[in-house]
């Protein structure tokens, strides 16, 4: 097949690394996949209606949007473009990651376009077959699952990890006034935020930072640490959880995403409610407290987490482009 992902933006999000990783195995297995991304002077003319969307940075690959079996959107304002492309373009499809309208009311349109839909978890595609009366399918996102599990630390203290984010949905703040309370009982344990752009001017001067971390690094970061927190308000599938769960980290996290889809609170991992951020403090203090409880939490997590392998994830992601395309 000829495949085209349309992304808004080339960045270290999830989202993004989903796409590209899809993109190198779908090469990698005989077929022909392009990524773009856009410039302001090349894409503009395809937007018709006013999102007001400035694109300063260029393709990847020059000369437009080629002809090919099918072309994805990956975000909601690469939808339009999609939509309105000519019919060489092939099957128009509407990979969905997140219901952005959540944050974004420009996008809650997208979602009624005559584009084949594809949604990244059950909740997600809920969600928009319940809102806009569309049928999407359903391509659960995949980890790359380490070779180890040797948990690679170097000393005796804990060590709590968060991911930060500036998104105000992503819950940092949350995660920050958790880890404070977790702290006023626990001084000796060792707290950490990773992320692409971290403010350290807003964190205690007790907290380590790990800024611009390559996907290698981050895994090692995983090896390195005990108890995984992601307070995170909303997401579409919530992969940093899962992915912590491979690296048996005992997991703490809110209810978001597919996390109903590959964890039980209590099970695999402890799972709370957006914004509570007692609960948050409350079982990050407990996996403290209790080795036994957090050894089993991240033996069973790692386990649970084995059902998610990434080439499975990309064989469906596959098959579902083939039913799309006309034979």
């Amino acid at each position: 097949m000829l495949v085209n992902f349309v992304l808004p933006t080339l960045n270290a999000s999830g989202g993004v690394k989903v796409v590209k990783d899809y993109c190198y195995w779908l090469n990698a297995h005989g077929h022909d996949c392009y990524i773009y991304y856009p410039l302001k002077e090349k894409l503009k003319h395809y937007l018709t209606e006013d999102y007001n969307i400035d694109y300063t940075v260029p393709y990847l690959r020059a000369g437009g949007i080629r002809d090919a079996d099918v072309t994805l959107a990956t975000a909601w304002d690469t939808a339009q473009i999609d939509r309105d492309l000519p019919e060489v373009c092939g099957v128009k499809a509407y990979f969905i990651q997140h219901y952005e309208k959540l944050w974004d009311g420009r996008a809650e349109k997208t979602y009624d376009y005559p584009l084949k839909q594809l949604c990244v978890s059950r909740w997600l595609a809920d969600t928009i077959r319940t809102i806009h009366g569309t049928n999407p399918l359903v391509v659960e996102n995949g980890i790359r699952l380490p070779a180890s599990i040797y948990k690679n630390v170097t000393d005796h203290r804990l060590r709590i990890l968060m991911p930060y984010r500036q998104e105000a949905w992503k819950g940092t703040d949350d995660g920050l006034d958790a880890l404070e309370q977790v702290r006023e009982q626990h001084p000796e344990c060792r707290y950490g935020v990773y992320g692409w752009r971290v403010d350290t001017d807003m964190l205690p001067e007790w907290m380590e930072v790990y800024e611009r971390y390559t996907d290698a690094e981050v895994r090692d970061l995983y090896y390195k640490t005990d108890i995984f927190l992601n307070p995170s308000t909303s997401e579409g599938f919530n992969l940093p959880s899962l992915e912590a769960m491979a690296y048996m980290c005992a997991v703490v996290t809110t209810n978001t995403g597919a996390v109903p889809e590959y964890t039980d609170h209590g099970f695999y991992a402890f799972v709370v409610t957006p914004y509570d951020v007692g609960k948050m403090a409350e079982y990050v203090t407990a996996l403290i407290e209790d080795k036994r409880l957090r050894v089993g939490l991240q033996y069973l997590g790692y386990e649970a987490s084995g059902q998610w392998r990434f080439e499975h994830a990309a064989e469906r992601f596959e098959s579902c482009l083939k039913s799309l395309v006309p034979s």
